[in-house]
């Protein structure tokens, strides 16, 4: 028997919820859940919390797909080609049916005034014209449907008084005013699925100039790199914060747990940035070979090598690693240099 179709099931899992309610309720009453839940428990809020982050740093630093930073653009040209391509197929053919069903409709109407006989065989080539018009009403609402056209301006769903007409299948004349009432639905309705292709068309190509000029600029390519060099810093900082205070590399005398510091969060919020801003900078410095912000003119531009992907996690990781060390270095440079501009102003 399923699980869902037990009763059962559903008294054990009712009778488990009251029990684990009913117990922290307890625990929560007494001295030794109060002191638990006031010593421990932010705690684990805590390393909760550092595991989510080191998770979603890891996660984009090594299983985030470049493929995936596509703009919606990227997505918006597919699916815009292929109804560009669907239509571009479809239309010759309704096109061709149309100018069949025009011609034969104008040869009827010649035969209207000719004598009962000449008409044995019109019988014949109306319900050919007929049927021609039933396959490309059928065509065109099956193109309706795909492109979903009631969402476009000037659909109304109805373009003839065909509701109102009940031809009798004996009378000559009601038939053929029916076929014309049809061809007149038809044009109209090819009407509206031309210039829905027209639209696609032009949606298509200012889509491929947007995405051209993407490319052009490798904007995807950069924010992929900087979203890497920003996660692989932050690891490397937080790698280096959990290896000093939690496994005890550098001890320090009756030094307390990382998770009981006063300022943890602090703490950890500054590590991080610290280490993805030093691994950007740091990761730029090596990828443009430049500290100016003028391009120089002997660069190859968009011809140059894509950084690798070890090349780049490794150099990421070591300048979060020391972002500390080298923020301090950094630090007492400036310090000396403004310590030594005062005293030459003494």
């Amino acid at each position: 028997m399923d699980f869902y179709q037990s009763p059962y099931n559903y008294l054990i899992l009712f009778g488990l919820i009251i029990t684990v309610v009913f117990g922290v309720y307890l625990l929560a009453r007494t001295n030794i859940g109060q002191s638990y839940i006031k010593e421990h428990l932010p705690l684990h809020f805590r390393e909760v919390g550092l595991s989510a982050i080191i998770f979603a740093l890891v996660y984009s630093s090594f299983f985030v797909d470049i493929s995936n930073l596509r703009s919606e653009a990227a997505v918006k040209m597919i699916s815009l080609d292929n109804d560009v391509s669907f239509l571009a197929e479809s239309l010759p053919n309704i096109d061709k049916d149309h100018s069949q069903v025009l011609d034969q409709y104008g040869e009827l109407k010649r035969y209207l005034d000719l004598e009962d006989l000449k008409r044995l065989d019109t019988a014949t080539k109306l319900s050919d014209a007929q049927s021609l018009a039933q396959r490309i009403k059928a065509s065109l609402d099956s193109l309706e449907y795909r492109f979903n056209l009631s969402r476009y301006s000037g659909y109304t769903g109805n373009y003839s008084n065909l509701a109102n007409l009940n031809p009798n299948p004996d009378a000559f004349d009601e038939k053929m005013a029916y076929l014309g009432e049809s061809i007149k639905e038809i044009e109209n309705r090819k009407r509206l699925i031309e210039g829905v292709y027209a639209r696609k068309k032009d949606e298509l190509n200012i889509v491929s100039h947007q995405l051209d000029a993407l490319q052009k600029s490798n904007y995807t390519e950069n924010i992929f790199y900087a979203m890497r060099a920003l996660s692989l810093g932050a690891l490397g900082a937080l790698v280096t914060l959990i290896a000093t205070n939690i496994i005890g590399i550098q001890k320090i005398e009756k030094s307390i747990g990382l998770f009981k510091l006063s300022n943890y969060w602090s703490l950890l919020i500054s590590h991080a940035f610290l280490g993805a801003v030093v691994s950007v900078v740091i990761f730029g410095l090596f990828y443009t070979k430049q500290l100016t912000i003028f391009q120089p003119d002997n660069t190859t531009g968009t011809n140059s090598t894509p950084p690798e992907f070890w090349r780049v996690t490794m150099l990421c990781i070591l300048a979060g690693a020391f972002a500390e060390k080298l923020y301090s270095a950094a630090s007492h440079k400036v310090d000396q240099y403004v310590d030594e501009d005062k005293k030459k102003d003494i």
